[in-house]
């Protein structure tokens, strides 16, 4: 059995890593899908509360993340002991991906099993000396400002050869 060890801390000068992730809600069209930024070295347990808020879930069913083929959740101490998972609140997402892992899987409620795919598509430091620089360059962004029917018709105009 994997036992659960305190997670590494940051240091008080050390940058903080924010992971950019992609979930996606599988076997549901259309399809439903968030971006957010995590910090990398939070626990388990906080990833989950953002995709809660984010895919309107209200958190009243268990839960876990499965990554390297390790189960993270809560820790039930009623629970057999080869189903024991790794308590979430143990373990942060960078030590659970290990470096090297860049897909996982969230579970929610065991009985209809949402089942989440999450992939890290970067690892970003906002505390870099040209992230402020980088900011000012893009520019505002206002995301209601996407048109549809402009986008649309710029994809209308690309010509596909089948």
């Amino acid at each position: 059995m994997i036992k659960a060890t305190e997670p590494r801390r940051k240091t008080r000068d050390e940058p903080v890593w924010m992971a950019r992730l992609l979930v996606v809600l599988l076997d549901v069209q259309p399809a439903a899908w968030r971006l957010v930024q995590v910090p990398a070295m939070t626990p388990l347990n906080k990833p989950h509360d953002v995709i809660q808020a984010v895919m309107g879930w209200t958190d009243n069913h268990l839960h876990e993340f499965i990554i390297n083929g390790v189960r993270y959740g809560m820790d039930e101490p009623t629970g057999y002991e080869d189903e024991r998972v790794v308590d979430e609140r143990r373990a942060t997402l960078a030590d659970a991906m290990e470096g090297k892992v860049r897909t996982f899987d969230y579970i929610y409620d065991f009985g209809d099993n949402w089942h989440h795919a999450v992939t890290v598509e970067a690892i970003e430091d906002p505390e870099h000396e040209e992230h402020e620089a980088m900011l000012e360059w893009r520019g505002e962004f206002d995301p209601e400002q996407f048109d549809l029917q402009r986008v649309n018709a710029r994809l209308g105009r690309i010509k596909h050869r089948i």
